[in-house]
C-alpha cells in the first residue's frame, strides 16, 4: 500500500521546510519500521514489500507537495505537460483533510476549484 500525502502550510519558508523535511524522514522511518516496506541495500532486498511511501514521489519528499494552499493548488496551472506533472495534478485533485487547520484545507479547495476552471479554459477542455 502506497502512502500519498501533502502538507499545506500557512507560510512556506526555508525554516519550516527544513523542519518538515525532518518530520517526513521520521514518518518514513516509522512506516519502514512496520516491517512491511521493501528496503534494499544495493541490489539485495532486505525486507518484504507492503506499506511504503509512494515511490512515484507523491509525498512531501517532493518539494511540490509542501506549500501553502495557493502553491499546492497552482500546480493545476502547470504549463509543462509531462507524465510527472499530470500525475501531480491528478494526485492533488484527490486530496482530503486528515488533521490540522481545517481552514487551510478549505482555502486549498477554494483555490483548487478556481485553478481547475482556469486550467480547463487554457487547455480548451470541457469544464463540466
Amino acid at each position: 500500500m502506497d502512502f500519498r500525502f501533502e502538507f499545506a502550510l500557512l507560510v512556506r519558508d526555508a525554516r519550516q521546510c527544513k523542519a518538515f523535511e525532518s518530520i517526513i524522514q521520521c514518518m518514513e522511518l516509522l512506516v519502514i519500521a512496520l516491517g512491511e516496506t521493501s528496503f534494499a541495500f544495493g541490489s539485495r532486498v532486505l525486507t518484504p514489500a507492503g506499506y511504503r511511501f509512494d515511490p512515484g514521489g507523491n509525498t512531501p519528499k517532493a518539494p511540490q507537495l509542501l506549500g501553502t494552499p495557493q502553491q499546492l493548488a497552482a500546480h493545476q496551472l502547470d504549463k509543462e505537460d509531462t507524465e510527472r506533472t499530470a500525475i501531480l495534478r491528478y494526485t492533488l485533485r484527490g486530496a482530503s483533510f486528515l488533521l490540522g487547520e481545517k481552514s487551510l484545507f478549505s482555502e486549498y479547495l477554494h483555490d483548487l476549484q478556481k485553478h481547475l476552471k482556469i486550467s480547463c479554459e487554457i487547455r480548451g477542455a470541457g469544464c463540466d
